[in-house]
């Protein structure tokens, strides 16, 4: 299929009239569009040239809005669709808003199926009755996994995705989808697409954007359409720069929420293995020991030096070393927990708010890390340091990519990766590509229905966890959960006492991607590495194992004193390779006192807690804040025994006729993002600027409002597209008379 693309009048610009230029239908054309005001007043026109059908005609929207800046629009035909480039120049002596890209009149039909890639790739049905409304607008890059959005009718997929250096432009994009009504001007109901890119261009400076928009016929792969946002991607980051490890994880908690008191200030719950009485030996046997009679070879542990007891909110502690030092037995025996890796069990700990630091110490509040600066870096490689010094094979980063910018998340991110190379960062929750490829993502187990398609397709060999435990205590229950999302390539994480099975493995689920859309390196297999399942599991079934044993006393937890562990141990089970001591001390100079920005925490993120449920006595962690709620969740143990994982296979349009949804999606808060613009309201300004009440509605609680950061509310509220320049004008007036000089000077010069 090959696009014909026409511009249409500059209906309302102050220069004069645009020509009509048609590309013709088997003819790929370039051409610029002039745009005055920092508005683009063109639309396009693209047909399928094998039938005539419209797909996309003007709607009377401008494809740049919101932004003074001078921009310079080229579109280029392709086959299947086009690739629109935005060029951005402020010539002011003021940073200037960019506003957004808009993608109006999309042609298809009332009822389209959108991809939903927050957690997975699930479908969701929206009939518009040929209504006006919004469909939400999810955030990249943490909550979309890519800043791409795909839909499909009876007769078309549509993809469309945002190409730009996230690093380097270090600014988060939302993409609105609306549906508009029949106007006299556009023409029949039809759909938009806008990009808004959440940031200011600076004075002087130049960006560019490309979009590239494709359609595809129903029958072909949804991700088709989305072939030049992977060639961008590899272009500028590559493939994974981890080894794959697909063995599930047991999960360990030493400290509880519920168990802060004046007389247990750290939450720690086992009075037996309480570090702050006893030290770290009994721990780390209990963890060495539950984990061998199990058959686990990897282990994570939450709150390994308890929990804030004054600064509540700051919980989960990010010190999960220095954290011990004020306590003299915790600090002198801490060493204990290297037995966990001499016994050739991946060493795991949680670090907790990990994009903050704590330069007073333990329960003193924290600051948010700024990856530029080497004080603040310095406070993180103290921790890590001596993690690695005791053989962590694994970190998980709690909470990442909610309180720094994406680029500096990105870089951060980065940095460890370089510094500690024997470890592996975990990103929590549910991020977008570009963390991917430098380490695992952590998910939560109830908010996956699919395979994660889209990073197969992207990142073939990829690594990504889902927490489990939904199901209750019945052994064969969690059984079949574990395998539900192992063969979905999800990594297993567990507090159960059932032994992993030889089928409990993460499935390399980019292999079972159609040709065609299969990357030609997914047939490297990751699992022939160090840590890979087949090295590993085979190695565990083979062992003594006590399957029958539902318990470990305290008496057997505790039976080993501080323990001699030392500060760089050797992995001792076979496909294992020995494990890297760390890498020295600190590294940077604070050259005064650690400043930082104070921290909101965001309300409506899901996090994980731990409850004391089951026969272990252990906390158990479980889901906590708004979710969704696929059947998994409430499923009965027939179901998810009954319940294999569907090959994903093209929708024939017969499948989707007249089917109906909801207007509204729900995302990774649970949040309906369908809150009305009441005329009047500014626009949503940019980020930074923002700090208002909006309404929010989390999945099975009552409606409240809530005072929210900038990034949430601008979650929430949606723009009216037909005061949006209006509103950005009044918020900016100085700024951007200053700018409509510069512009004309410039345009003058030009002539």
């Amino acid at each position: 299929m090959t696009p014909s693309i026409l511009p249409v009048r500059n209906f309302r610009s102050r220069n004069a009239l645009i020509p009509l230029l048609l590309a013709g239908a088997c003819t790929a054309s370039a051409f610029a569009m002039p745009t005055t005001g920092g508005r683009e007043d063109t639309g396009m026109r693209v047909t399928d040239s094998t039938n005539g059908r419209t797909l996309i005609s003007p709607n009377g929207a401008t494809i740049i809005s919101d932004t003074l800046a001078r921009t310079n629009v080229t579109v280029q035909s392709v086959e299947g669709g086009l690739d629109l480039t935005v060029v951005y120049t402020n010539a002011g002596s003021a940073p200037l808003p960019l506003g957004q890209i808009n993608i109006g009149g999309i042609r298809l039909g009332n009822v389209i199926t959108r991809k939903v890639i927050v957690h997975d790739c699930r479908d969701q049905v929206i009939d518009s009755h040929g209504l006006a409304g919004a469909y939400g607008a999810p955030s990249y890059p943490d909550e979309n996994y890519s800043p791409v959005c795909v839909f499909s009718d009876d007769n078309y997929n549509f993809g469309a995705s945002i190409c730009y250096p996230v690093e380097d432009y270090d600014h988060r994009v939302d993409m609105f989808l609306t549906s508009r009504a029949p106007t006299a001007w556009g023409g029949g109901a039809h759909w938009q697409l806008s990009f808004r890119l959440y940031s200011e261009l600076p004075a002087g400076q130049s960006r560019t954007y490309k979009v590239t928009l494709r359609f595809a016929e129903k029958t072909a792969h949804w991700l088709e359409t989305l072939k030049p946002y992977r060639e961008y991607f590899h272009e500028l980051y590559g493939d994974v720069r981890y080894t794959r490890d697909a063995r599930p994880v047991r999960t360990f908690a030493i400290g509880y929420g519920d168990y802060l008191s004046p007389s247990n200030q750290r939450g720690f719950y086992n009075a037996t293995l309480n570090p702050e009485i006893n030290g770290y030996g009994p721990w780390s046997n209990y963890i060495r020991t539950r984990c061998q009679s199990l058959g686990y070879e990897r282990s994570m542990i939450w709150a390994v030096t308890g929990l804030y007891y004054n600064h509540r909110d700051d919980n989960f502690p990010g010190l999960i070393m220095s954290g011990a030092d004020p306590i003299p037995i915790m600090r002198s025996t801490q060493s204990s927990l290297a037995g966990i890796a001499a016994a050739g069990i991946d060493l795991g700990f949680w670090m907790g708010y990990s994009a903050s630091a704590a330069p007073g110490g333990w329960d003193s509040g924290v600051i948010r890390i700024d990856p530029d600066n080497p004080a603040h870096m310095a406070l993180v490689y103290t921790e890590l340091d001596r993690a690695a010094a005791l053989g962590t094979k694994t970190i998980g980063m709690d909470a990442f990519g909610w309180e720094l910018s994406p680029g500096k998340s990105f870089r951060y991110l980065k940095m460890l990766t370089q510094r500690y190379p024997q470890i592996r960062f975990v990103t929590e929750v549910s991020l977008g590509d570009i963390y991917h490829v430098y380490g695992p993502i952590f998910q939560f187990g109830n908010q996956v229905t699919t395979p994660n398609y889209l990073a197969d397709f992207l990142l073939p060999g990829n690594e990504t966890w889902a927490l489990t435990g939904y199901v209750g205590n019945d052994d064969q229950a969690i059984l079949n959960e574990m395998r539900h999302y192992a063969s979905m390539g999800y990594v297993p994480l567990s507090s159960g006492l059932v032994a992993p099975t030889a089928d409990i493995v993460a499935a390399e689920t980019w292999t079972e991607l159609p040709e065609g859309i299969r990357p030609d390196r997914a047939v490297t297999t990751a699992r022939s590495s160090d840590g890979s399942l087949a090295a590993g599991l085979g190695n565990l079934l083979t062992r003594t194992t006590r399957p029958g044993s539902r318990e470990l006393s305290d008496s057997d937890g505790g039976a080993g004193s501080g323990g001699s562990g030392s500060g760089s141990s050797s992995g001792s089970t076979p496909g294992n390779s020995a494990l890297r001591s760390g890498p020295g001390s600190a590294g940077g100079s604070s050259g005064g006192p650690v400043t930082g920005v104070a921290i909101s925490r965001p309300p409506n993120r899901q996090r994980v807690k731990f409850t004391p449920v089951g026969n272990s006595g252990e906390a158990m962690p479980v889901a906590n804040g708004p979710v969704q709620a696929p059947g998994l969740a409430t499923g009965t143990e027939a179901a998810l025994a009954a319940a294999p994982v569907a090959k994903e296979t093209p929708t024939l349009s017969s499948q989707t006729s007249g089917t109906r949804a909801s207007n509204t999606v729900n995302t990774v808060n649970g949040s309906g993002r369908s809150t009305p613009y009441r005329k009047g309201d500014a626009a949503p300004p940019v980020a930074s600027l923002l700090k208002r009440k909006v309404p929010f509605v989390a999945s099975g609680t009552p409606k409240k409002v809530s005072d929210f950061n900038a990034k949430l509310a601008r979650q929430a509220i949606l723009p009216d597209f037909s005061q949006a320049a209006e509103a950005v004008s009044r918020q900016r007036q100085v700024a951007d008379e200053a700018a409509e000089r510069a512009n004309a000077a410039a345009n003058e010069s030009e002539k």
